[in-house]
């Protein structure tokens, strides 16, 4: 009689073999089976800790851009230049500045710089400056509820008024 196994085999203590007393085995079937499940699990469980952490980090960027260069004709900015770029998640206004100053290449002891986003209404683009955490948080917050980039108008005033007023150059 031929012993089968599988699904919807027959099975009886008769039909299924034991190892004998004297095996070495000690259970959970062989060490080659055994050695490549513990591989496979570990790799699994690295690979999902990976994804994660890479994941989580990027989650916690977001791409903004920087409109700078250019001037306000009726709330709305014009003949400007434009940067993408990535911040966290938890920037606080301090950072967004410094992040400006350093893209748009001048002294913050030069100049003061007004950070204003274009948020969309229904009708038309209403310009809010963010001038604290709460509103970086918020810009923030917008940001990432919406499928399109809110622009950030970077404005310029000079603060070193001795002698005459400097324009920065931008190219």
């Amino acid at each position: 009689m031929t012993t089968r196994r599988g699904i919807g085999s027959p099975t009886n203590d008769a039909e299924t073999t034991q190892p004998p007393p004297d095996s070495k085995d000690v259970g959970g079937g062989n060490f080659g089976n055994n050695y490549f499940n513990v591989v496979l699990i570990a790799f699994v469980l690295l690979g999902l800790a990976y994804y994660s952490t890479s994941t989580t980090s990027e989650m916690s960027k977001l791409t903004i851009l920087i409109n700078y260069g250019g001037r306000w004709v009726d709330s709305r900015y014009e003949n400007f230049k434009t940067r993408a770029v990535l911040v966290s998640n938890t920037i606080t206004v301090k950072e967004l500045q410094k992040q400006v100053y350093d893209i748009i290449n001048v002294d913050p002891n030069d100049y003061e710089i007004t950070i204003i986003a274009m948020y969309e209404t229904m009708k038309s683009a209403l310009p809010v400056e963010i001038a604290d955490d709460d509103d970086a948080r918020a810009f923030i917050f917008e940001s990432r509820l919406k499928s399109y980039k809110i622009p950030l108008c970077i404005t310029l005033e000079e603060t070193n008024l001795l002698g005459s007023p400097q324009v920065p150059d931008y190219s």
